[in-house]
């Protein structure tokens, strides 16, 4: 608990010495800004803040790969030499890498972040008392990121208590996404003309001024054939910031450095933010220009704004949004903002003692900037922040509290930012129409939830559920949506809907194929239980029945498959025409589709129920292996993430067969109707004990029927 608290004093605001944890750019723990203007964050007289935006960076994390390996070589080469070392270099000799399970750990949140996250949500929570409704459903945005997304989850811990399981969702934005160019949380993953090259021209001239006198300091405090280069010094100040919120206790690398080289050490990291992707990066801070309007577009709309799609209750945007990202897109975005635009440009050989653009104050881990609407007897201003202090707008700062009227901001300063930059498409050189932002060239996503369509409108029923399931399923689809736009929407109009559905299940069987061609697919999609066949493989076990299907029928099908499915260019598989007409009676006898409700079992009353309206409809080989009965021994049904899930349906004895119904009971409640339903769909005749015991049963009705004229009994 001891060095808890001391880590906890020495990120802590109330400290009151040099902190080295405050200075160390992207690298910091998070702690909140200095007040540099003097300004205050409570609510000027006579204004209340009735909105707010908070983008964020992830919360503190664990070395990304490549840092790793620099520390795992920094402690090879310590091990290799025999030295001795003193002062603050004295545990230098015993140092080795705080990762416990670097497989697991690596780039992903640490527990400084845990702590981070979570407080930040109780923070939020107690910060605008009566925003929040008990038992309400809330939302948060992530980047569609692994510690973007669990940074989302863990905010909401601390938002929402212990019903945040239960009432919070995390919204994943995928960046890469064809429909969502210029329109995530990660802008410049769709940009080609984004390229930050790290402050390169200016950060290796102050490299070779400020860390050779350190190296040649340092260098006297060690006794033995090691030598510290220049380039392994400047690994201590990060290796302090990590080390320090992993372990939850001061990283002993925090006191090599003095006060004035941990000062030199957050200039350097300024060059690198600067002119890698600030204000002195050219365009590269444009590219979340959409984020910026996104924001004030909500904010000028207010919370009533209706948000479109959402499946968790909610129905419009609401006091607090809430979105996670990465420093990058946070130092992007604060450059962008206008509060930086009479920073004059950082010098390459010199340090600006008086610089307002502070990398460290800008985007430490869980670095924030957050917009506040501020209603002032009716009159709506913007208030910013980066980390809690307030930053007025370079020429807009005559509100109360230095804000700046919200209607000036969009028309005057936002709009400037957009004519020097121009449009998405023109900064990123791409075609006109690429980006799928609003009318304004606002993200959209804040106001709409709805189910992500394809970018090539290949037809109107391809939805997914999220960018993240569209993401996944992108290799997969790009196969069938050649044929949805070349030969599906030919075969919609001109054939019946049946047939469109059909053939568009055997086109979605070979995409599965086409998939599995492609080098390691195969192996990462393979189950691990294996005692069954997998994939194409067992689509070609499966029956088809050729022999009873009407010569009418196949004839048919094989015209549909000419037609439509042998277009090698538009439809590429190795299938000949026979084979192809196989699968579509594959198709036809072992496709099954997933329902709300049972399929199979009694009520209370004895009655069978109705399971509902079809959807997943797919080839599930597995299923197809049970056998049909109109007195199913097994019900199936899709669990809450979309398996479907068999279960006894009655007392099953040993050595009895297991069976399913192929078909909802409940439609079919004569034996009559049954066995043409089975007969036409899935050719044969059903002999299950209730068929034959109901058909034993008609005969003998249709018999006392027959009239007994003209017989004589005796």
């Amino acid at each position: 608990m001891k060095s808890i608290t001391a880590f906890t004093t020495l990120v802590g605001v109330a400290a009151a010495e040099f902190n080295p944890l405050h200075h160390l750019g992207a690298n910091s723990p998070w702690f909140a800004g200095p007040n540099v203007f003097g300004i205050s964050s409570e609510a000027p007289e006579g204004c209340k803040v009735d909105q707010a935006v908070y983008i964020t960076r992830h919360g503190s994390r664990y070395p990304d790969p490549g840092a790793y390996n620099g520390w795992v070589e920094l402690h090879k080469k310590f091990q290799a030499h025999e030295f001795t070392a003193s002062g603050s270099l004295e545990f230098l000799p015993n140092w080795e890498p705080v990762l416990e399970d670097p497989a697991q750990q690596i780039a992903q949140v640490s527990p400084g972040g845990y702590d981070e996250l979570y407080h930040f949500g109780v923070e939020l929570r107690t910060r605008y008392p009566g925003w929040y409704k008990y038992g309400s459903p809330f939302h948060v945005w992530a980047n569609d990121y692994q510690r973007t997304v669990d940074s989302a989850r863990l905010f909401a811990r601390g938002y929402g208590g212990p019903n945040a399981t239960a009432l919070g969702t995390v919204k994943p934005i995928a960046a890469k996404d064809p429909s969502a160019v210029g329109n995530s949380l990660a802008t410049s993953d769709s940009c080609p003309t984004y390229n930050d090259r790290s402050g390169a021209g200016y950060t290796n001239v102050w490299d070779q001024i400020y860390l050779p006198p350190i190296a040649e300091r340092l260098n006297k405090l060690v006794e033995g054939d090691l030598t510290l280069t220049a380039n392994d010094v400047s690994n201590f100040p990060y290796l302090c910031g990590f080390e320090s919120q992993i372990m939850r206790q001061t990283s002993p690398f925090c006191g090599v450095f003095t006060e004035q080289e941990i000062m030199q050490y957050e200039y350097r990291q300024d060059l690198r933010y600067y002119y890698g992707t600030g204000p002195g990066s050219y365009q590269n801070s444009s590219v979340m220009l959409p984020v910026l309007q996104g924001v004030i577009d909500i904010l000028q709309s207010g919370p009533e704004t209706p948000l479109q799609g959402a499946d968790n209750g909610e129905d419009v945007v609401g006091r607090l949004t809430v979105a996670f990202t990465h420093d990058n897109q946070i130092n992007q975005l604060a450059s962008s903002l206008g509060v930086f635009d009479h920073q004059a440009p950082l010098s390459a050989d010199a340090m600006d003692e008086d610089r307002i653009y502070v990398s460290s104050r800008n985007n430490p881990m869980r670095g924030t900037v957050a917009f506040e609407r501020l209603n002032c007897d009716g009159t709506l201003y913007l208030r910013l922040l980066l980390n809690d202090a307030v930053y007025p707008v370079a020429g807009c700062a005559c509100g109360p509290g230095r804000s700046c009227p919200l209607d000036k901001y969009n028309d005057k300063v936002l709009a400037a930012k957009w004519e020097e930059a121009g449009a998405f498409e023109d900064f990123c050189n791409l075609p006109d129409g690429a980006a799928t932002t609003s009318k304004t060239g606002g993200v959209t996503f804040f106001t709409d939830m709805t189910l992500v369509k394809c970018a090539h409108n290949c037809d109107s029923d391809v939805i997914w559920c999220s960018s993240k399931c569209h993401t996944g399923d992108l290799k997969r689809h790009n196969y069938e949506c050649r044929w949805l736009k070349h030969q599906g929407q030919k075969c919609r109009r001109d054939e019946s809907n049946y047939n469109f559905i059909t053939l568009w299940h055997v086109v979605r069987l070979l995409a599965g194929w086409n998939l599995e061609l492609q080098p390691g697919v195969a192996a990462s999609r393979r189950p691990r239980n294996d005692r069954f066949a997998w994939g194409w493989e067992a689509v070609l076990q499966c029956c088809h029945y050729l022999e009873s299907w009407p010569e009418e029928q196949l004839m048919h099908w094989k015209r549909l498959a000419e037609t439509y499915l042998m277009d090698k260019e538009c439809l590429p598989s190795a299938l000949n025409l026979s084979e192809m007409v196989a699968l579509i009676c594959k198709e036809e006898t072992n496709t099954f589709g997933l329902y709300p409700t049972a399929t199979g079992p009694l009520s209370a009353s004895g009655q069978r129920l109705s399971r509902g309206e079809s959807y997943g409809l797919s080839l599930y080989p597995r299923a197809a292996m049970f056998n049909h009965s109109c007195e199913p021994s097994v019900a199936h049904a899709p669990d809450t993430h979309g398996c479907m899930v068999y279960t006894a349906a009655r007392d099953i004895g040993k050595g009895e067969e297991l069976t399913i119904t192929y078909f909802d009971l409940a439609a079919r409640n004569t034996v009559a109707s049954r066995q043409e339903h089975v007969r036409e769909q899935f050719r044969f005749k059903c002999t299950c004990d209730r068929c034959v015991e109901e058909e034993a049963a008609d005969n003998l009705a249709e018999l006392d029927a027959l009239p007994l004229g003209g017989i004589a009994w005796s």
